[in-house]
């Protein structure tokens, strides 16, 4: 699956939920990645990521729709399983998804 991403976080303190990091997180990465492609003119990907936004998130002035609402979170409660996960992640690496011409 080329469109995503796996990662490893440790936190030794949760000032929040895991939720507000990650959705905090996804947003400051949408505007840099946002950003970054109009600096490049990118036009054919922004429109792309503007077709995506729902009329509900349009009306809250949403203009792009860079990542999925949802994200899958497995909490890591042993040395085993973080094993586990740590040989996962490099044999699925991510995929650059094919271009739309």
């Amino acid at each position: 699956m080329p469109n995503h991403v796996h990662a490893l976080l440790y936190f030794p303190e949760m000032p929040k939920s895991l939720n507000t990091v990650i959705g905090n997180a996804k947003r400051f990465l949408a505007y840099e990645i946002i950003k970054r492609l109009q600096e490049k003119k990118a036009n054919n990907l922004l429109d792309t990521l503007h077709a995506g936004v729902k009329k509900r998130e349009s009306k809250k002035g949403q203009i792009h729709k860079v990542f999925e609402d949802s994200f899958d979170a497995k909490e890591c409660h042993s040395t085993d399983f973080i094993f586990q996960k740590l040989e996962y992640m490099p044999a699925r690496p991510v995929r650059r998804a094919s271009q739309p011409s």
